[in-house]
């Protein structure tokens, strides 16, 4: 029942989707930060005006002035596919060797036990009450650019608001509404994804 359920709402998203106007997305401005050399961002943490986690295929990048330089304060053989926060603690989730840092993402040192990795939900809300959607797009094998939606009517109606073609592989929200998208290296040509020859992954964050 619960799998039946889940393919009326992807199918009721997917239509709105469809009907979602281009022009609409223009309501939101958002900013950019390339990460040359990256595949992929998998996990993002934090507060650009404070500071900021995010995890690659083998580092762990940590930025304290807003995202205009970003250190390797970790590097790993397994990619961070989460970062949770325990009291003053900060632990990176992996499938095998796990971590925790004692100041804020600055230091890590791996952990004995084993934390379970936890799947993101595709939908969350801010404080104000607006609902965002990640959703994915398939045409029979082929990988289409993930569509990032918003409604700010408890889910009337909903508006595709990130231009960028691409594929989205984390998303976050910090404790003042603005949310964070973390992309792949591909770029969408309009019929297929085509590896960037830089080699960037892309963190958008709304302005």
């Amino acid at each position: 029942m619960r799998h039946k359920l889940r393919s009326i709402v992807l199918v009721a998203l997917l239509a709105i989707v469809a009907s979602c106007d281009d022009d609409e997305n223009s309501q939101v401005q958002w900013e950019e930060i390339e990460f040359p050399g990256e595949v992929v961002i998998h996990a993002i943490y934090g507060d650009l005006n404070e500071y900021m986690l995010v995890s690659t295929i083998s580092k762990i990048l940590r930025t304290s002035d807003g995202g205009k330089t970003w250190t390797t304060v970790k590097t790993v053989t397994d990619p961070i596919a989460s970062f949770n926060s325990l009291n003053e603690d900060l632990y990176a989730i992996s499938n095998f060797t796990d971590y925790i840092s004692h100041d804020q993402g600055q230091t890590w040192e791996p952990v004995a036990f084993d934390h379970e990795v936890s799947f993101r939900s595709y939908s969350f809300n801010d404080s104000k009450g607006f609902l965002y959607q990640v959703v994915g797009h398939v045409d029979g094998e082929l990988a289409l650019p993930t569509s990032f939606l918003r409604s700010t009517n408890n889910g009337d109606s909903w508006e595709n608001i990130l231009p960028y073609k691409r594929g989205i592989s984390s998303w976050h929200i910090d404790a003042n509404d603005k949310v964070y998208l973390g992309t792949s290296n591909p770029i969408w040509d309009g019929k297929f994804f085509n590896e960037d020859p830089e080699l960037r992954a892309h963190l958008y964050y709304m302005k």
